[in-house]
């Protein structure tokens, strides 16, 4: 269904789908025909339309109402010039449902070309009607210009003289917007001595003793700001001698102070100077014993290095007092003396029999390799004569295989050829086998 106001109607109902009933129009409603409402009154259109259930189609019915000075048979004709759109706006409505159903399950390409040229055949119709309401205006328009052209010289004949007597109420405004504006520069005046907004007071609006009681307020307020502003000027007088009598206080505390800090900072100085000399003191004859134990420990070290595999507890005998290390080292020099001299004992006879051994097997060595020479100077006369033997014998055998031996070796040379590989895996795998039997060719040729 479609709502929408024709052009050529201004005032045409908005079209709706009822289910069959009549419509009620906002104007007086009228089925058929034309009834006066209200004399002089414009000319006013107003469309109605009623849907079918079964066929849901719209039929439009033109209603108007118009000034009782129209004929009837003149609204008559003035209807029957605008029924050939009418019917040619119902044939379109058909059309229009089918668009209108079809774009609510999507606009498609197909859609929009059918409803671009239902709107173009539509418009039409409203260019028709637009053409025949014009036609029908003419002959209203220019009784309307007579009408304008009795009214101007009405309105020129009024204006001249309403003019005039506007000059003379103006002239009273304007001598008492004169007496209110020195009015006004009058109380500014009075005014401004006591506030700094003056001049944006309406003050010439005030009654005169609405103005005494403002003038009376501010008066006051400023000579109770003047006051207060004289005693916080004194406050503040009080304040700075305050402060500069606790300034001065303070300063002098502080001098006190600071004489008492230097002075204790120079005691503390003196008893921190006298500590440090006596922690020196202490800290030197500390020193001086870790030298000499450090020396001690040095020399107790280097005679101890010697016998250092025979000291069960180093640190022990190191740190121990001097007769118990005396007597300990007296213990373990005498016991590595001892040790040394069965070592060497020990050492000297392993010497003698290890030169025993070494005279030994180097006379085995010798005797070993003469018969080993021996041996090998008969294994080689034996090879060399088998290999003189086989070599005769394959010579024999070779004069008959001359003619094989060259097939074989056409042989191995195609398959050189034979096989093609396209992965690097198998070309390098068959580039060894090509080496395997340049080998073998080598082998067979010697």
């Amino acid at each position: 269904m479609w709502s929408r106001t024709p052009k050529a109607y201004p005032s045409m109902n908005t079209c709706q789908n009822t289910g069959g009933k009549k419509l009620k129009s906002p104007v007086s409603t009228h089925t058929q025909g034309f009834t006066p409402k209200k004399e002089n009154s414009y000319l006013k259109n107003a469309a109605h339309t009623r849907m079918s259930e079964e066929k849901k189609t719209t039929k439009i019915v033109l209603q108007t109402e118009e000034p009782s000075s129209i004929e009837p048979a003149k609204s008559a004709q003035i209807k029957a010039s605008f029924d050939p759109m009418v019917k040619m706006l119902e044939e379109f409505e058909g059309k229009y449902n089918e668009v209108i159903e079809a774009s609510a399950d999507g606009i498609t390409p197909e859609v929009a070309a059918r409803a671009k040229r239902l709107h173009i055949d539509i418009g039409k119709v409203a260019t028709a009607t637009e053409k025949v309401r014009k036609a029908q205006k003419q002959e209203y328009l220019l009784a309307g210009r007579a009408i304008d052209g009795a009214s101007n010289i009405l309105k020129w004949a009024i204006s001249d003289k309403r003019n005039k007597l506007k000059e003379i109420v103006e002239h009273e405004k304007a001598k008492a917007e004169e007496a209110r504006q020195a009015l006004q520069a009058e109380r500014v005046t009075i005014l401004s001595e006591f506030v700094d907004d003056a001049e944006e007071r309406d003050l010439a609006r005030l009654q005169p003793d609405e103005f005494e009681a403002l003038l009376s307020m501010k008066k006051q307020q400023h000579l109770d700001r003047i006051e207060a502003e004289r005693k916080a000027e004194a406050d503040r007088i009080a304040k700075e001698k305050a402060e500069e009598e606790e300034r001065l206080r303070v300063v002098a505390e502080n001098k006190r102070l600071a004489k008492e800090k230097k002075e204790a900072e120079e005691k503390l100085e003196a008893e921190r100077k006298e500590r440090e000399a006596e922690e020196a003191k202490r800290l030197e004859a500390e020193r001086k014993e870790r030298e000499a134990k450090e020396q001690l420990r040095q020399e107790r070290s280097a005679e101890m290095q010697p016998y250092i595999v025979f000291i069960r507890d180093y640190n022990s005998l190191i740190e121990s007092t001097e007769e118990d290390y005396q007597s300990q080292m007296s213990d373990i020099k005498r016991g590595a003396e001892e040790q040394w001299k069965f070592d060497r004992e020990q050492e000297a006879k392993a010497a003698a029999e290890e030169e025993a051994r070494k005279k030994k097997e180097q006379e085995d060595r010798l005797a070993r390799e003469k018969l080993e020479r021996e041996a090998k100077e008969r294994r080689d006369a034996e090879a060399k004569a088998a290999a003189e033997a086989e070599a005769k014998e394959q010579a024999e055998l070779n004069k008959g295989d001359a003619a094989k031996r060259t097939d074989l070796l056409s042989d191995l040379r195609g398959l050189k050829e034979k096989y093609q590989f396209k992965s690097k895996k198998n070309k390098a795998m068959f580039a060894d086998v090509v080496k395997s039997i340049d080998t073998i060719i080598n082998t067979i040729e010697q």
